[in-house]
């Protein structure tokens, strides 16, 4: 799979089963355990090693930390608790302000869960999002510099192939210009709001069935949107669009994110779809050959030549890479950089360090290009840029196990991950739920864990996702979550689990609610260490 990182869950592990078990209760008094927390600190020491051995670096949610455990430095912890998830939450800011006193790399998700819809005004919660900052909390500047991004997360209790696509966009836009954008610029919600209208017309008219946040209409666009899983091409609609009512229309060509530096003058070149081209010197890179070619259709989809125009025509863009000899998969600290000057002498000029900032840099160029409304003409300005993210890590968390996503909606979403630069795809793939990946070495875990057979994503199907999200300069980090929400593994494995004591000396008894017959992977056996190693090695190969 090509992949350097994975995230082990380690989240809401409930000490009920374990605590009612001989077992564990003799092992505690053997290895001179006082607190279950310690059982803990032995499993989740254990798989950081298993993780290790197989080559990848280690991502898990907060919750080992929380508890007390010690993790290995260079772990990274996805800060996901706040109080609106949960009354008897704490704030997310408390969190990360402890989390970060114990020096870890911290990603922050709490104030970006998207699977909730915010009342009584759901139209208004991409505000909430917008104006979240992960460096506001107490700290030093120190401790604020280990946040190394964000990630907006979508659970799937609630959504599948048919309506995830408009829960996601345009609110996880909110998030992607936080974690890309320069914060002082990016405060005002008025004008934001206006943008993000805008950049929702765009995304429809790119086939992303966007949901609206202002009163009004896109053009036709929303026609085609009617049944999402066709995920329908758009036919030849004009490039500026918006909902927006007249005499608030943002300027055409505003990009989103906002650039780090934007010169706009009014000078104004035309793009003739015959004659437009993008080069490069880096003409062997397949990543930035795809790319080129992908944007130049996103740009001009079935315009039409122009016969004449008063204006310079401009006729190419000239992408140029300093690292011409890496065109692998991105990495995490990929330099994103870039420079885009276009001028009115018929030519424009990308500069990045690396391919990856250089499909940033089309991405920018395809929002600044737009359609006269009088003249039909595709006309971009004049406009220097100079840009970089923000932060390095700017995920997206897509659960597929609870419903499941089909392929072709994870690739749409891959797209409109694109055009928010969003670069990290956490695809939390297995759960409770089911067990939808095709599992060559234990062929059982999908056999028996999977809703149907048709519910499956198969071997084939992951390296699709995985390529796909190359080409995109997007990398995958897949979830495979434990010792708890692993009750999927059981219908394969049930020796798995830890047997609960909710009847005195009576395994596999319940205590409900605080836990069922079996729970949690057991730390006892070997054979749990010994399962859950080949399957990293399986995820990896």
């Amino acid at each position: 799979m090509h992949l350097k990182c994975v995230n082990e869950g380690m989240d809401e592990v409930n000490y009920g089963c374990w605590q009612s078990n001989p077992d564990i209760a003799k092992f505690m008094k053997d290895q001179n355990m006082t607190k279950v927390n310690q059982v803990e600190e032995y499993y989740v020491r254990k798989t950081l090693t298993n993780v290790k051995d197989v080559g990848y670096n280690t991502m898990l949610w907060q919750d080992p930390v929380d508890n007390g455990v010690k993790l290995d430095k260079d772990s990274i912890v996805v800060i996901w608790k706040d109080t609106y998830l949960d009354s008897n939450l704490d704030l997310w800011q408390n969190y990360i302000s402890k989390i970060a006193k114990n020096g870890y790399q911290m990603v922050l998700s709490a104030c970006w869960y998207l699977n909730y819809i915010s009342t009584p005004y759901p139209d208004k919660d991409w505000e909430k999002y917008y104006l979240c900052d992960p460096r506001h909390f107490n700290g030093t500047e120190s401790e604020k510099d280990l946040v190394i991004g964000g990630e907006v997360c979508m659970w799937s209790e609630f959504v599948d192939g048919t309506n995830v696509l408009s829960r996601l966009w345009p609110r996880a836009s909110s998030a992607a210009e936080r974690l890309w954008s320069n914060s002082e610029s990016t405060q005002d919600v008025d004008t934001a709001r206006l943008r993000l209208d805008q950049h929702r017309c765009r995304m429809l008219r790119r086939g992303i069935p966007a949901a609206p946040i202002l009163n009004g209409y896109c053009g036709d666009y929303e026609w085609e949107m009617n049944n999402q899983e066709k995920l329908m091409d758009l036919g030849d609609r004009g490039v500026q669009a918006t909902t927006c009512p007249k005499g608030n229309v943002p300027e055409p060509g505003n990009p989103w994110p906002l650039p780090q530096q934007w010169v706009r003058s009014a000078d104004v070149s035309t793009l003739d779809p015959k004659g437009f081209r993008f080069d490069t010197n880096m003409k062997s890179c397949d990543v930035l050959v795809n790319g080129m070619k992908r944007y130049r259709d996103i740009i001009f989809l079935d315009q039409r030549s122009v016969k004449s125009s008063q204006h310079p025509v401009l006729k190419s863009v000239f992408i140029d890479v300093q690292h011409i000899n890496d065109c692998d998969f991105p990495k995490h600290e990929e330099d994103e950089s870039y420079t885009l000057n276009i001028t009115l002498n018929g030519s424009a000029k990308i500069t990045s360090v690396t391919v990856w900032g250089a499909l940033r840099a089309l991405e920018t160029f395809s929002q600044l290009v737009y359609q006269n409304e009088i003249t039909k003409e595709i006309s971009v300005n004049s406009t220097q840029i100079t840009d970089f993210p923000r932060y390095k890590f700017r995920a997206m968390h897509l659960d597929t196990a609870r419903h499941f996503v089909p392929k072709k909606v994870i690739l749409a979403n891959l797209d409109a991950m694109a055009y928010n630069k969003f670069n990290v795809f956490h695809w939390h793939i297995i759960d409770d739920q089911s067990f939808p990946f095709e599992s060559i070495r234990y062929p059982e875990l999908t056999k028996k864990g999977a809703y149907s057979p048709k519910h499956v994503y198969t071997q084939k199907d992951v390296s699709d996702i995985i390529e796909y999200s190359r080409m995109r300069g997007i990398r995958v980090i897949p979830e495979i979550d434990s010792p708890g929400h692993t009750h999927a593994m059981a219908r394969a494995f049930p020796e798995l689990l830890t047997p609960c004591y909710g009847q005195k000396d009576k395994p596999y008894t319940p205590h409900y609610p605080d836990y069922s017959a079996s729970e949690l992977l057991n730390p006892l056996k070997n054979f749990t260490f010994v399962f859950l190693k080949e399957l990293f090695k399986e995820f990896k190969q």
